[in-house]
């Protein structure tokens, strides 16, 4: 039996791992399963945005991550004739944030995790990967099951219950604890698929760093985002076409390529096989309800009493794969948004909590590293438990 944990955080990406570092921060013992043995992998989001930058500023982080190898995306142009046209200049926007840095989801991870660490409230455990939720005796969502994999064959070397009156479901579109909680979303129309590879690229190249670069055909589109020795490419096809393209073979694939971007036709022999293709499946889906406690009826909150906001935008709010504390939900919640200004400038200038009259002013402290610890004694009412 592992040891019970305030606040189980299913999936280690950037969302699991940021609400992980708000939550320890804010003093809550959260811990964070991945079920893969490292970040490791490739054609990842790669993109951070003006608002993760600010985001990171306000958490302390943004000089540290200044640090890591990157590139900066100043504009996205269109080929126009002979020419090219701007379709977004992210210069005008107001500096620092006037631009999109493109760093390795890896790089951004370990970062991230290294500041995790060093608050005492945070635990990562790697290569553990959630099976089934726990419940109760009132069939209240009560945690998570994991096994640990073995990293090189996969198979199950030990398996544990994770008991915790808070699990949040981070582990992306094929999200395990989604289906177990009976949640499911309802599915969009979605006309493409994407296909990822990379081709090398020569430093004598004018392209800028960083740039995106975009062709256009009958039917299909390239997209090639320039990094500093090579280029990531997109292929997007008709939904449903992996089976025929990989029917036709990779001779046939590198003519499709070549056809949109000739001036790649001397390294296309680098894609060796069908198998150096990585199938984006593109989905569009929604839940109409982020949560899932079931408990008795006379202890069932009405959704308005549920804490709402924009998904994953907003960790720790509606994500929340079941919770039977209401107050622990609060100050998970209220940690989020505490540490935050720019989601408390989304959410309006009131206190999330239902009961609380003050304005953000009134009810936050500073947005430094630490000062928020201030906030919690400042406004005790909403971080009871």
């Amino acid at each position: 039996m592992e040891k019970p944990t305030q606040c189980a955080v299913v999936g280690g990406g950037p969302a699991g791992i940021v609400l992980g570092l708000l939550l320890a921060r804010a003093g809550v013992h959260v811990t964070v399963l991945e079920k893969h043995a490292d970040f490791l992998r490739d054609f990842r989001g790669d993109t951070v945005h003006a608002s993760t930058l600010r985001l990171l500023d306000e958490l302390g982080l943004g000089d540290g991550f200044r640090q890591l190898p990157q590139s900066r995306m100043d504009n996205f142009r269109l080929p126009a004739g002979s020419g090219e046209f701007v379709l977004a200049d992210f210069g005008l926007l107001k500096e620092p944030y006037n631009y999109v840095a493109m760093v390795p989801q890896w790089d951004l991870l370990n970062f991230l995790v290294d500041a995790a660490r060093q608050e005492p409230c945070f635990t990562l455990i790697m290569n553990a990967e959630a099976t089934d939720l726990l419940t109760d005796g009132s069939e209240a969502v009560a945690g998570v099951r994991y096994r640990i994999k073995d990293p090189i064959t996969g198979g199950t070397l030990e398996t544990h219950d994770l008991r915790a009156p808070l699990t949040v479901a981070c582990d992306g579109r094929g999200s395990v604890l989604r289906a177990k909680s009976g949640l499911t979303p309802k599915e969009f129309p979605v006309p493409f698929d994407v296909w990822w590879f990379r081709l090398s690229r020569d430093p004598e190249e004018i392209e800028r760093v960083a740039s995106i670069s975009p062709r256009f055909g009958d039917s299909d589109v390239l997209l090639s985002l320039t990094r500093r020795d090579y280029h990531q490419i997109a292929y997007l096809a008709a939904k449903g076409s992996d089976p025929e393209l990989r029917a036709e073979g990779v001779e046939a694939f590198r003519n499709r390529i070549v056809r949109l971007r000739p001036d790649l036709s001397d390294r296309v022999g680098e894609i060796l096989s069908m198998d150096n293709l990585h199938l984006l499946d593109v989905k569009l889906n929604r839940l109409a309800t982020w949560r899932q406690a079931r408990s008795p009826p006379d202890r069932r909150r009405s959704p308005r009493d549920v804490p709402r906001g924009r998904g994953g935008n907003q960790p720790g709010g509606p994500g929340c794969g079941g919770c039977r504390q209401g107050s622990l939900r609060r100050r998970c919640w209220m940690a989020v948004w505490m540490t935050t200004p720019s989601l408390r400038s989304r959410r309006g200038a009131g206190c999330p909590q239902s009961s609380c009259k003050r304005s953000s002013d009134s009810c936050t402290g500073p947005s430094s590293t630490r000062s928020w610890r201030a906030s919690s004694r400042n406004h005790p009412e909403c971080w009871s438990s």
